[in-house]
């Protein structure tokens, strides 16, 4: 394939595993110039080729970006002696040997809509979307690509390792991000390649165990032969801290700004399922250590959450409640719902110590919201500490990897000591948005923007009374005769 350009594929490059790759789904990852956009290109080529009369799709979230990017990409790859047409109105592209391919967008242009495109309407034997992780792209937009991939063209190549019609694969090209991209896709794919669990989100076909979407991914530099002298170069000057992990080094956790950049969806959210049969089986064992927390909003949602400390030290947060303009008997219901369902009763909630201070009127006289919570409802409250900085200093802690520790759910080392139930859609979306402030010098000050973090709040207050992880790690690597709180037991029980 030849167009006065040359696509150089070193044996074990990305671009070289990309290409071998057979599966449903075909995902380039990576850091930018790591050869995603052309080389996805250049395989959508090699079908319109092998596979004559197909009909195909480069897709991008706008037109403005497909046709500015994308599109220019695969003409710089494709031979002119190849075309028979182009029309620049429909931007429908049609080969000598019957195959088409149109360049097209995911989202509705104007209005703001965010509907999908007539695109997906249509049948294709394969299709190509750049920049999945775009904001317009969503979720169903590619559950309803995949159901479009029903093409039947085919195959007169000679490798026996091709489809023999179709080939109906998808390709996705994505820079690493934080969004449904890496929790329905990404997350669950690299937890089941580190420790083979199946999560319901895993792409995969149970009746034979195989993988319907397999993931190349890659640093810039490991594109070092087919990007300019200086790109890397340059790309090092502009980008500095967790801008470099994320767009030279491929990183998916690196974003600068972030309060918590350990947090990782694909370690930390655990499936609901694990967390309430590691719950169960702990409580009939032990007489678990309980924590539950409570920040209180009107306007804004009020939260609750209830976790436990199992007997490796590990702090895992089982449910919990977050909505707004809940009267007290209505959040104290859910409260109570909450506790029954794990049988957790008269237990002290740490509160937001705002509570023991704002009043309401009750008959004839003034009393807080704590006392009314508790005079009317049983949920006793006590304060909890509010220090921003100690208490996010504390989180980091429980959210950092210790290279002796062993995960619970997947028995990894190498692990943090705070788990989280993914039925908890509100705190993963609270934590990926917690950013610090900054000035109006642009420059990030020591607290984090005052902005729905409720969530947020809400475990701080969970682990007043929780060591520091320091302490934790210090007491399970001292050897003692005296013995430990089962909290905070000795390495021997890993």
């Amino acid at each position: 394939m030849t167009n006065g350009n040359e696509f150089r594929v070193i044996d074990g490059s990305l671009q070289d595993r990309f290409l071998k790759l057979r599966s449903k789904i075909q995902f380039y990852g990576g850091g930018f110039g790591n050869g995603k956009t052309s080389c996805t290109c250049v395989k959508a080529i090699q079908l319109m080729k092998d596979y004559p009369g197909s009909h195909g799709a480069v897709l991008r979230e706008t037109l403005p970006k497909v046709t500015g990017t994308t599109m220019k990409e695969f003409f710089k790859w494709l031979p002119k002696s190849w075309i028979k047409s182009f029309n620049k109105q429909d931007r429908m592209l049609t080969l000598i040997n019957g195959s088409t391919c149109v360049f097209s967008y995911l989202v509705q242009q104007g209005s703001g809509s965010d509907t999908t495109s007539n695109t997906l309407s249509a049948t294709f034997d394969w299709a190509l979307v750049d920049q999945v992780e775009d904001p317009g792209i969503v979720y169903k937009d590619f559950t309803d690509l995949l159901g479009r991939l029903r093409g039947s063209a085919k195959y007169v190549g000679d490798d026996p390792t091709m489809p023999r019609t179709g080939p109906r694969w998808l390709f996705l090209a994505c820079n690493p991000t934080r969004n449904w991209v890496y929790k329905k896709l990404i997350a669950p794919y690299l937890l089941y390649k580190r420790t083979g669990k199946i999560t319901d989100d895993l792409l995969i076909d149970k009746a034979n165990g195989k993988l319907l979407l397999e993931l190349v991914e890659g640093s810039t530099y490991e594109n070092k032969d087919n990007v300019p002298e200086d790109f890397i170069r340059t790309l090092e000057l502009t980008y500095k801290g967790q801008m470099k992990d994320r767009f030279l080094n491929g990183e998916w956790a690196g974003y600068e700004g972030l309060v918590y950049p350990e947090f990782d969806v694909g370690i930390n959210m655990i499936p609901n399922k694990w967390v309430e049969e590691y719950f169960f089986d702990l409580k009939s064992k032990y007489d678990l250590t309980i924590l539950e927390g409570f920040d209180y909003g009107l306007a804004v949602p009020s939260c609750y959450m209830l976790g436990f400390v199992d007997p490796f030290g590990n702090i895992i947060i089982l449910d919990g409640m977050y909505e707004k303009e809940l009267t007290l008997e209505q959040i104290a219901t859910k409260i109570t719902q909450i506790r029954m369902k794990y049988g957790i009763f008269d237990r002290d909630i740490l509160a937001d110590p705002s509570i023991f201070k704002r009043t309401m009127i009750d008959g004839q006289k003034n009393v807080s919201l704590a006392e009314e919570f508790f005079t009317k409802y049983n949920i006793r409250m006590i304060p909890a500490q509010n220090d921003i900085i100690s208490g996010i200093a504390k989180v980091t802690g429980y959210l950092s990897k210790n290279k002796m520790h062993q995960n619970p759910f997947t028995k990894e080392y190498n692990s943090p000591y705070l788990y989280i139930s993914d039925k908890l859609e509100f705190f993963e979306t609270e934590i990926s948005n917690y950013y610090w402030s900054k000035s109006t010098k642009d420059e990030y000050q020591d607290k984090p923007v005052d902005k729905d973090d409720h969530a947020m709040d809400t475990l701080k207050y969970m682990l007043t009374y929780r060591p520091n992880i320091s302490n934790i790690i210090e007491k399970k690597d001292k050897k003692s005769s005296i013995p430990l709180e089962w909290s905070e037991i000795d390495d021997d029980y890993e």
